[in-house]
């Protein structure tokens, strides 16, 4: 990614989650929570998290999934119901 131009970096990207990062680091914080949201992943959701905190209009929903996503990763296996 270029330093200097996370926006041209973001419209170059094909990779979900490297265009979230990008749109991430040019501060397009809507872009890239909308991005993130589409992973299937615990990064994707921490990340979501911090991009919509980036929005400050979205604390509490940041938040919201942030917990969520703790709760995914810290919940023993043998206690998952699928």
């Amino acid at each position: 990614m270029q330093a200097d131009a996370p926006e041209i970096a973001a419209e170059k990207f094909a990779d979900p989650a490297w265009k979230a990062t990008a749109n991430y680091r040019a501060e397009n914080f809507e872009d890239a929570a909308n991005r993130y949201a589409g992973l299937d992943s615990t990064d994707g959701a921490y990340n979501q998290g911090n991009a919509l905190a980036g929005t400050a209009t979205h604390l509490k929903q940041a938040s919201t999934i942030i917990v969520i996503d703790l709760k995914r990763i810290t919940t023993p296996q043998c206690l998952k119901f699928e």
